[in-house]
């Protein structure tokens, strides 16, 4: 209920504040208004007039805006100027906004209109009418938020590009570090700390086996560059020159050594690629060379290499034995999966062998012609050959062999004798011959000499 105003009027007149004297005692009088003249009455002091003021205090209590304190204001109030409010940002939705508040918005006048901002469509994109033109085409040709898209071409990152956190699950899907970093590095591939290989076979090679797993097993590599090498067509191609073990095309190929102690050998089943040891064959071992006995006296180191491989198979298998406590040594060959050539024995310096033929020794090589051959007259440049020194056989000159090593002499093949000779008549050996001292051998009574052709 609104608050009527009293008009309070002051009382005016002539000696407002006379008063007439009664009732006078020697302790009280009674005082009684007694004004000269009043003109004006003025409004009356009373208990109600003090009591509707009161009323209209407690209602202005209830009924105004204080300073402070939280109250709900109902009607439209209208300011004439601008209330002023607090220096920071609404947070709940029924807050008055203060100007600057509101400056960080874009008003909705600048809405699809110039200078202002592009509105949306019913269908969420910029409406044809405000995309500049030239670039219509702009939603089909840029990469969005949302929505498979192909994107043609390379693109170049300046920053790395952050992928969803999991694992691709199709071949082609970019993959995130976290799943890369499950996998074991190519550069640890065959490396100290990595991972073992495998080679076409499917196999750890040698090299990458401990010492205990691998049970001696050597691994040789072809190095081409090496003198006397040697070259072959065939995938494995092995040879064989002093001081190297080599390989075609610098393919590693293991020999495994086995030792097999006081077993019934058959050589015949040794084609498997590797080094040997048959120790003290029993009596019914086959397919040694002639003669060949039993016991620890007649043990032996076989090396088994093929000419090359076809997968796991050996083809044109060669054996090399050499028999314990000796320098002699057998060689053969296979050439069909069963068949094998027959033993022979290898020339050594220490051991020649004499027949009819030529022997091939250790890189070298020692010649004992069987018959008078007339082209036996320019031999290589390196080759060695024996000259008999015996009494029995006249046509030596033993006066004139020269046991000195590296002095130079002039030998013969002389028409009416197996042997060469240092004297006697005969055709003469082309090129220049050194001596390389006596063989410490004998067959019978009879000396060999030894004479290398140097030039």
């Amino acid at each position: 209920m609104a608050y009527t105003k009293t008009n309070w009027q002051a009382r005016q007149g002539t000696g407002l504040n006379r008063f007439a004297k009664s009732q006078e005692t020697g302790g009280s009088v009674v005082l009684t208004p007694n004004p000269e003249k009043v003109t004006v009455p003025g409004t009356p002091f009373t208990p109600e007039n003090m009591n509707h003021i009161e009323a209209g205090i407690a209602d202005l209590d209830t009924s105004t805006v204080k300073l402070t304190g939280a109250q709900t204001v109902a009607g439209v109030k209208t300011f004439s100027s601008r209330p002023v409010l607090p220096a920071s940002d609404p947070t709940t939705d029924n807050e008055a906004a203060r100007k600057a508040y509101v400056d960080k918005r874009i008003p909705a006048t600048e809405k699809g209109t110039a200078n202002g901002v592009a509105t949306l469509g019913a269908d969420g994109k910029v409406p044809a009418a405000q995309i500049p033109t030239g670039i219509a085409g702009l939603d089909t040709s840029t990469v969005k938020l949302t929505g498979a898209q192909t994107v043609a071409g390379v693109k170049t990152f300046s920053s790395r590009p952050v992928l969803p956190a999991s694992d691709p699950t199709t071949d082609n899907e970019a993959a995130r570090k976290a799943y890369v970093d499950k996998r074991i590095p190519a550069t640890e591939k065959g490396t100290a700390n990595g991972v073992a290989t495998l080679g076409a076979d499917g196999k750890v090679p040698v090299a990458q086996l401990p010492s205990s797993a691998t049970n001696g097993l050597l691994e040789v590599t072809r190095d081409t560059s090496l003198s006397g090498s040697g070259t072959s067509s065939s995938p494995l191609g092995i040879n064989f020159p002093p001081e190297n073990n080599t390989l075609t095309n610098n393919q590693k190929y293991p020999l495994p050594y086995k030792y097999l102690p006081s077993a019934v050998f058959d050589l015949n089943t040794y084609r498997t690629p590797g080094e040997y040891t048959l120790y003290s064959p029993a009596s019914s071992s086959t397919n040694f060379p002639d003669g060949w006995g039993t016991g620890t006296a007649n043990s032996a180191f076989l090396k088994v290499m093929p000419f090359y491989m076809s997968g796991t198979t050996a083809h044109a298998v060669r054996q090399e034995l050499h028999k314990r406590g000796t320098n002699r040594i057998w060689i053969r060959y296979s050439t069909s999966a069963t068949a094998w050539g027959a033993w022979e024995e290898i020339a050594t310096l220490a051991s020649p062998v004499f027949t009819d033929s030529p022997k091939v020794g250790v890189n070298r090589i020692a010649v004992v012609p069987g018959t008078a051959l007339s082209d036996d007259t320019n031999l290589p440049i390196g080759t060695y050959i024996l000259v008999q020194g015996n009494v029995a056989y006249p046509n030596i000159l033993l006066n004139t062999i020269k046991t000195s090593a590296n002095v130079e002499i002039t030998l013969r093949l002389p028409s009416h004798t197996l042997f060469y000779s240092t004297g006697d008549a005969g055709t003469y050996l082309s090129g220049s011959w050194r001596s390389s001292g006596a063989i410490t051998y004998a067959v019978g009574s009879t000396a060999w000499y030894l004479f290398r052709r140097v030039l």
